[in-house]
């Protein structure tokens, strides 16, 4: 299968403006997707539910806190509740934090915190839920996404590797072995160029995605046989996180680890700062979650 070329996706980028936010951001041209379909590709859900709340939570707001892994910030969406039942609202894969109240000021809400102490967590293409069991302590029901699904190669033309690919060290024997066997060093986060370490990732072959066995990034470094067939310029090697996220992508050609950059790190983070609307914002109204009143979105630099 021929390789696909993504420097387009630049262009999709440079369209995006405070005036197009949320209006749906055209593409460069029919083969591009749009900033929406590349923030929600890269996304998940999680439904939180207030119906212990007096009131049946109406009229209460939720606030999730997730880190996009690509910019380092805490982006939070503040929705409030209109209805009785569930409410989606899209973060970032990872953990995340969550909480209600009255208003749009999360400083003064109630945090969520799952029974029996569990991390709440977003998953890739994934939907986590909370349903509230105490409105007193915060204390709820909380169910986490189904592991995420192996992306296909036209998904996977969607996902920002989260490793600045730029910065790694790949080693491949000069002899021929069966299987390849490559070692990657220097594994850092594309963010704040922290090594990335104790990290679980899944490793997959593709046009067809192909299962390559799972091992863990430990100070940067992790190891993988690669089947002679796949060892090819015409196939990916594509490695993810538990959550889902995309560490890194690219081809063995002529003996050597050729990096793809499928969506350049700078589309997740280097959207209008608007101080009201960011790209959180920008995926909640492109998902049509939230029809009116969102009250509040504020992106705040993650602490170290």
């Amino acid at each position: 299968m021929q390789k696909k070329t993504f420097t387009r996706l630049v262009a999709v980028v440079a369209a995006a403006s405070i005036a197009t936010l949320g209006l749906g951001v055209q593409a460069a041209s029919a083969a591009d997707p749009t900033i929406e379909e590349i923030l929600t590709a890269n996304a998940g859900t999680i439904t939180v539910d207030l119906s212990a709340a007096p009131g049946n939570g109406v009229g209460l707001s939720i606030s999730v806190s997730s880190e996009n892994p690509l910019a380092g910030d805490i982006e939070t969406a503040v929705v409030p509740v209109t209805a009785a039942g569930a409410v989606s609202i899209p973060a970032w894969p990872g953990p995340v934090s969550v909480s209600f109240g009255s208003g749009s000021a999360p400083a003064s809400f109630v945090d969520i915190t799952a029974l029996g102490g569990a991390q709440i967590a977003v998953f890739r293409n994934s939907t986590s839920t909370l349903t509230l069991v105490d409105p007193a302590t915060g204390t709820a029901n909380y169910t986490a996404g189904t592991a995420p699904s192996t992306p296909t190669i036209d998904e996977l033309a969607l996902l920002a590797p989260l490793a600045d690919q730029s910065k790694m060290l790949v080693l491949i024997p000069a002899a021929s072995t069966s299987p390849v066997h490559i070692s990657f060093d220097n594994l850092v986060n594309a963010a704040n160029g922290e090594l990335i370490t104790d990290t679980p990732i899944n490793n997959f072959a593709y046009s067809t995605p192909t299962y390559l066995g799972s091992t863990t990034i430990n100070n940067g470094n992790f190891e993988l046989d690669v089947p002679n067939q796949f060892a090819t310029d015409d196939h990916t090697i594509a490695t993810f996180d538990n959550y889902g996220r995309l560490i890194l992508a690219g081809s063995i050609i002529n003996g050597s680890f050729m990096p793809e950059e499928i969506i350049p790190p700078e589309t997740l983070r280097t959207l209008p700062e608007t101080g009201a609307v960011d790209s959180l914002g920008l995926l909640t109204l492109g998902l049509g979650v939230v029809a009116a009143g969102v009250a509040l979105y504020a992106r705040k630099r993650a602490q170290a």
